[in-house]
This record gives structure tokens, sequence and C-alpha cells, in this order.
């Protein structure tokens, strides 16, 4: 109720950035709240007034609404939104942004059991990050999805592998 009283004022005040941020707010709200379909309508509301405003806001907005998707098991649903986000995301998201956006499609396909195209998002988002350095997080979650696929392939050889790459790295997921 809060957040949708600062989304209320800011509109008010005519600040379209603050209005967006908070509505956001009130979005992941919903979520928490296990409030999905109203958080999803949320999100994607702001994603579309965004999309002229803020391309950082209108990335947080159709994450949210992947992440939502993905809490409630709609797997298919959460994997469209990554690949239309990478569309768009190609021409103004960072290195980093389109990196993570190829993992959260892989873990997508991999729950969907299309381990191959879950595959190729996770190679994708380590070769984005091929120059970053060791302590980057975001080649621990490739090489870990590799290491599921493989393993969902029955190739326990080299999802072992994969998995040792991750490990050397130091970084431990539960």
């Amino acid at each position: 109720a809060e957040a949708r009283l600062s989304a209320s004022i800011a509109a008010d005040a005519a600040l379209p950035d603050l209005n967006l941020r908070a509505r956001l707010v009130a979005a992941n709200m919903l979520e928490a709240l296990d409030q999905g379909d109203s958080a999803v309508a949320e999100f994607e509301s702001v994603a579309t007034q965004a999309a002229g405003l803020s391309r950082t806001l209108e990335f947080q907005a159709r994450v949210g609404s992947a992440i939502s998707f993905n809490h409630r098991g709609r797997h298919l649903d959460a994997a469209s939104i990554y690949r239309n986000a990478l569309v768009s995301a190609a021409a103004w998201g960072t290195t980093e942004q389109i990196a993570a956006l190829h993992n959260n499609l892989g873990g997508e396909l991999l729950a969907l059991g299309r381990a191959e195209q879950a595959a190729f998002e996770y190679q994708a988002a380590l070769d984005l990050r091929e120059h970053a350095n060791s302590s980057d997080y975001g080649r621990v979650l490739s090489l870990f999805g590799l290491g599921d696929v493989k393993m969902q392939l029955s190739e326990r050889d080299e999802a072992y592998e994969y998995w040792r790459q991750a490990y050397a790295l130091g970084f431990f997921i539960g």
C-alpha cells in the first residue's frame, strides 16, 4: 500500500522515473505476497511505460515478470519473456545484462527439459564473460548450468568437469 501511495505521489508530482520505481517496488511486494498475476500485470505495465523513459527500469520490470512466472512453475512464459528481453537488450543492454538473460533463459529451458537449448544459452553467457575476472559470479552460474545440462543428458564426466570449474572459482551454491 505504501509503495502504491509513493507511486501516486510521484505521478502527481510529475516524476515519472520515481513513479515507475515505486511501482516496481509495489510489483515486487505483490510477488512476495504470492499474488503473482497481479505482480506480473504491474511489472508489464511498468515495462511498457518505461520503454521510452528508462531501459534500466524496463529491464528490471521484464525480469521481474519472468521471475514471477518462474516462481509459479510457468517456465514457458518465463522463457518467452527472457527471449524477448534478449532481442530488445541486444540494441542497448550491457554485456552483463545480456549474459544474465542467457543464464536465466538457460535455467528456464532446462526446467522445461530442453537440455540442448539450455546448453546453448549457458555457453552464450559464458562466452560473453570470457574476459571477466575470476570472481565473476555469473561465470559460476553458467558453469553450474552447463554441469546440470550435461547431467540431464547423462554425460556425467562432462557434468563433473563443469562443476569442478565452478567450484574452483570459489563460489558455492546451495
